[in-house]
């Protein structure tokens, strides 16, 4: 993985962050890293305020994928999914969307992460490797508790108490 110096790539925080509107005055510095082979390109922005959770990139997607080559601006094209036990957002597969190609973006509290490759297991392997919302976990069904005043062993076999109960014959 290549990770220029902010000299050599010639963008900004702000160039990134007219596309994600009122979130992107936030964005207060930005990393750009890439691979050639497979190819992958990864932008980290750091946000100032207040943490922010991957469900509220949801207005800023397509712009997103707009910003890094996606001609189409179809937001429905992004589909929320769990990735390495993170919650983002995953592109692909669509008419706008270079064959082969997927894209995600994700947060992870002060973090906004995009990433485009053209290989999935390599986008996935650094989804793995990098910070991002854990998946919500799925709460747990409560036991069931017997009704008020029902003796749940009387039900459904004869023990010895119930067949010598008055009025049984």
């Amino acid at each position: 993985m290549e990770k220029p110096a902010p000299s050599e790539f010639g963008i900004t925080p702000g160039d990134v962050g007219l596309r994600f509107g009122e979130l992107g005055l936030r964005f207060e510095s930005l990393a750009v890293a890439f691979v050639e082979k497979p190819r992958l390109s990864l932008f980290a922005v750091r946000v100032g305020g207040a943490s922010v959770d991957t469900a509220t990139l949801r207005p800023y997607l397509a712009a997103a994928g707009q910003y890094v080559g996606i001609n189409g601006l179809h937001p429905e094209a992004w589909r929320a999914t769990i990735v390495a036990g993170k919650r983002v957002w995953r592109r692909g597969d669509d008419a706008a969307t270079l064959a082969g190609t997927t894209l995600y973006c994700w947060s992870a509290g002060q973090y906004i992460f995009l990433l485009t490759g053209s290989s999935d297991a390599a986008n996935r392997a650094m989804v793995n490797a990098l910070p991002g919302q854990p998946a919500p976990t799925p709460t747990p069904r409560p036991s069931p508790t017997p009704q008020a005043g029902a003796n749940s062993s009387d039900a459904g076999s004869p023990t010895p108490a119930a067949s010598s109960a008055p009025g049984a014959s």
